[in-house]
């Protein structure tokens, strides 16, 4: 799909996927595993950094398996949108990475309509010593799931990152401070809020910090399962002829 070239032109996604504050429609994809919503600040032909952040790509990147690959040597990219249009998947089939080394590779990035993303592994010969793993928002606001021989790949794995509100979000502990006396208790009121994307289990703590010499710190743990309305209401579209 990429002619030569070492990443596509954009291609359609199918759907509206949401990527920390933004939805995208079309993401370009590189031929060294990863995608990218984004363009590159100069010309890029090969990863410029083995871990993140990456400067080749500065924005919005999906790194599955970032290393540097040569499609000359074989191999091949597709992508399509399946499930009725809720799942984008790109799978890097038999590829096999730059220079003398041996064996080929075969991975694959799913995206959900949901937010989900999925890293999927089939054939992994060995992990490079130049490989990342992870996603990233900007050079300062990146995720690592492991660069180099460290990286959580291997053959048969698969990785699923869910997006995740800040707990703040859904979250609320009344009164967010206080004292208790000696020999007292105190009730506190945790609020907890239906938040978008509404199918996934939350998880958070609470985190208790006193003077108690026994039990200074607590944590509560706090999951919340959300789950779609019974019902939805939309409301009339209102038309005004100027």
């Amino acid at each position: 799909m990429l002619n030569g070239k070492p990443y596509s032109d954009t291609v359609p996604i199918g759907f509206s996927f949401p990527f920390y504050s933004y939805t995208f429609t079309e993401t370009a994809v590189a031929a060294d595993g990863f995608l990218a919503f984004s363009r590159p600040p100069v010309p890029y032909n090969v990863p410029v950094s083995g871990c993140f952040p990456d400067i080749g790509f500065d924005f919005y990147e999906i790194a599955p398996f970032r290393t540097d690959i040569d499609l000359a040597r074989g191999g091949m990219i597709r992508y399509a949108t399946i499930n009725n249009g809720q799942t984008f998947v790109v799978s890097y089939e038999d590829v096999r990475l730059a220079g003398n080394t041996s064996g080929s590779y075969s991975f694959q990035v799913l995206l959900q309509n949901d937010g989900r993303i999925v890293y999927q592994y089939r054939d992994l010969p060995a992990v490079p010593e130049a490989v990342a793993v992870g996603v990233q928002r900007t050079t300062l606001d990146y995720q690592v799931l492991g660069c180099s021989t460290r990286a959580p790949a291997a053959p048969g794995l698969a990785i699923e990152l869910r997006p995740q509100p800040l707990p703040s979000q859904w979250l609320e502990i009344l009164p967010s401070s206080g004292t208790v006396p000696p020999q007292a208790r105190r009730a506190l009121t945790v609020a907890l809020r239906w938040v978008l994307p509404r199918w996934m289990l939350q998880r958070a703590q609470i985190e208790l910090i006193s003077n108690d010499p026994l039990h200074r710190r607590v944590i509560l743990p706090v999951a919340l399962e959300l789950k779609p309305a019974p019902f939805s209401r939309w409301m009339p579209m209102m038309w005004r002829n100027s």
